[in-house]
């Protein structure tokens, strides 16, 4: 009997051993696999715009184009400056995708066309940002000692011009200035209603005069209401 048990401890025994190297083998070989990454280098020759971009990766291809048109593109008016967005990110992707996923031709050029829409949003971000709407002239407020309104002058306003910046925007990317400094066109805008008008427009038109009672009481009730509402503007 102690043979008996002695033999199933040894076969147990030999078993685990083996699964457990089995095991440890089979781990070690699919770490292995997960770690190694293939690296894909352009072995034909290609250019970009007569940049070379032979036996360099996706990334470094990237990086070398990016380099040589570089993104800087600014629109200043005055001591305002707007940074515009990367335009030409998506394009440089595009085309190193047509490259690195393709059957790659030698010579290649960036493609600029197509950014229209993109130009006047660009445009309209610098008109919500500097744009001023006008103020027109009008009654500020009350002066009971002299019983006379006052006015606020009215206030010029401003729009940036976008149709002429986005079209600028665009003709700097048909030529690849993508670090050029675009100055806006910000157009006057005239308020509708100037102080002379509003004083003009806001006039007594009708009077009129009446007896209150004798009581007293009721006399100061009406002259408080009297109080209370006078120079208000409806």
């Amino acid at each position: 009997a102690m043979g008996g048990v002695l033999l199933i401890a040894a076969v147990a025994t030999i078993v685990f051993l083996s699964k457990g190297i089995t095991g440890g083998i089979s781990e070690t070989e699919s770490e292995t696999e997960t770690t190694m990454v293939p690296t894909t280098e352009l072995q034909k020759e290609v250019t970009v715009d007569n940049i070379p971009i032979t036996g360099m990766s996706r990334n470094e291809a990237r990086d070398a184009i990016l380099k040589n048109y570089p993104w800087d593109m600014k629109v200043t008016w005055q001591e305002e400056v707007y940074q515009v967005a990367d335009l030409m990110g998506g394009k440089v992707d595009t085309l190193l995708d047509e490259v690195y996923l393709g059957e790659p031709k030698e010579h290649y050029t960036l493609d600029t066309s197509g950014l229209e829409e993109a130009a006047k949003a660009e445009a309209a971000n610098v008109a919500a940002k500097w744009d001023k709407a006008p103020k027109n002239g009008a009654i500020s407020s009350y002066d009971k000692d002299t019983d006379k309104f006052l006015f606020t002058g009215a206030e010029q306003g401003q729009a940036v011009n976008q149709d002429k910046l986005a079209q600028d925007i665009t003709e700097a990317l048909g030529r690849k200035e993508f670090d050029a400094v675009i100055v806006a066109v910000v157009d006057t805008v005239e308020p509708e209603v100037s102080e002379a008008t509003a004083r003009e427009k806001y006039k007594t038109i009708s009077t009129c005069i009446t007896k209150t009672t004798s009581n007293s009481k009721r006399n100061t009730n009406i002259k408080l209401a009297a109080q209370a509402i006078n120079g208000t503007v409806l």
